[in-house]
């Protein structure tokens, strides 16, 4: 099973509240419904929150998709890696072609949209 496989817990209730809200607020399953579904949920992989560098040899990006952030195969300064953001557009990152070994998706932004620090 590949990352990309697994369903993330929280969509799953995210999905199922929507799914209450959609019909007035009414409780519409019997109490032994919504057990066996908090039940299955608990059931489902959940996908890993911690980010992690994804090897352009095991996947690539959405095409055509949001930036992320990249690796590049080449340091700043020895021992420093390199990184900034692309996008893929055609099957090539736009910025920095083969040069990018690793990609990752880049954080939500914060939720106040005011400045930290």
């Amino acid at each position: 099973m590949t990352e990309s496989d697994l369903i993330s817990r929280a969509k799953v209730a995210e999905t199922i509240r929507a799914l209450h809200i959609n019909f007035g607020g009414r409780d519409m399953f019997p109490d032994e419904v919504k057990g066996a579904v908090l039940h299955m949920i608990g059931l489902i992989p959940s996908v890993a929150t911690e980010p992690r560098w994804i090897s352009v040899e095991e996947r690539l990006p959405e095409d055509c998709g949001e930036r992320v952030l990249v690796r590049l195969n080449d340091d700043c300064i020895v021992g420093h890696p390199r990184m900034d953001t692309d996008r893929l557009n055609r099957g090539m990152w736009v910025r920095y072609g083969d040069n990018v070994t690793h990609w990752m998706p880049l954080p939500e932004p914060p939720k106040d949209g005011g400045d930290e620090g």
